[in-house]
This record gives C-alpha cells, structure tokens and sequence, in this order.
C-alpha cells in the first residue's frame, strides 16, 4: 500500500494534471457542441444557480439512454463543469463537477478506494457533486500500459462511502 499511496500521491503534479484533463474521454460517446448551440434554457438553469459562470466549452453526451449537455467553464477562476440531462420538462442541472488532486481527495474517500483496489493507479480524479441531493460521486480513472482507459467509482452518501460495481446513473 506504500507504494501505491506514493505513486497516487505523485501523479498530481502540473504538467500530469493538465494532460490528465482528457483522460476518461474514450469511455463516453460525446459530441464538441459549439458554445453558441448550448439552448438558452440550459444556461438560464445554469445562471439560476451560479449567475458568474463563464463558459468555455461544451459537448453533448450520450448515455444510459439519455443525453447530456457537458458544460465547462470558470467560476471566480475555477474550472467547473456543469452536466446536464434533457428531460420532458427541459435542461435539468444533475451534477457540478471540478477535477481533483489525490491531496485534495476526502481520506475516507481515498481510503475506500485503496483498500477496494490497492493497485488501481487514477491520473485523473473527479468530484460530482449529485446537485440537489447529499450523494457525491468520486470518478476515478486510470490508463494501462496499452492506453486503454478504466474507471471505478466511491459514492459518497451520509458519510458512507462505497465503491459502486456500476457507473452511477440519474
């Protein structure tokens, strides 16, 4: 375990961490959307909750049979990512993410995953934020020596943490 806290704990540095920004792509299908095709209802649902938010990119994503708006942007100077699920009703905000080192990782967190798979290596973390709920989802993804990507997930609810079997679904 010392060994794989010590590599976990070094993959964060600069230049690895932006080049980590796309790591976990070739798991999803998505589409680059133009920013001028984002719909309207879409960034006022984003604007109701964080009115600064400046976009920078975004795609369209298909999954679990729904399909998805990525969108990408700042905050105050931070990079956010606002994912979005069309619904019925419209655009509906179901997740606020940002990208993470392992050193800003919550110790439970880290902890439920390293003693689940003590030699999964992740070059990229994400946090979701599951919005209007109390569950965060941690995106862990790793890449092998042959460049093929994998990803597990810990679920984080009430303070428990589990290590999901399956991709979590809205």
């Amino acid at each position: 375990l010392l060994i794989a806290s010590l590599a976990l704990a070094t993959w964060a540095g600069g230049d690895q961490q932006e080049n980590a920004a796309k790591i976990g792509s070739t798991l999803n299908k998505k589409v680059a959307l133009d920013v001028s095709q984002i719909p309207a209802t879409a960034m006022e649902e984003i604007k109701s909750i964080k009115p600064d938010f400046f976009v920078e990119e975004a795609e369209k994503e298909f999954k679990h049979g729904n399909v998805y708006l990525d969108i990408e942007g700042e905050v105050d100077g931070k990079e956010i990512e606002f994912d979005m699920l069309q619904t019925e009703s419209g655009w509906k905000v179901v997740e606020v993410q940002r990208d993470l080192t392992w050193e800003q990782l919550p110790e439970d967190v880290a902890q439920t995953l390293k003693t689940d798979s003590p030699a999964f290596m992740p070059r990229r973390i994400i946090e979701s934020v599951q919005y209007g709920t109390d569950i965060t989802i941690y995106e862990f993804y790793a890449v092998d020596s042959d460049g093929k990507e994998s990803r597990k997930e810990v679920k984080v609810k009430n303070g428990v943490t589990t290590v999901l079997n399956e991709e979590w679904t809205h």
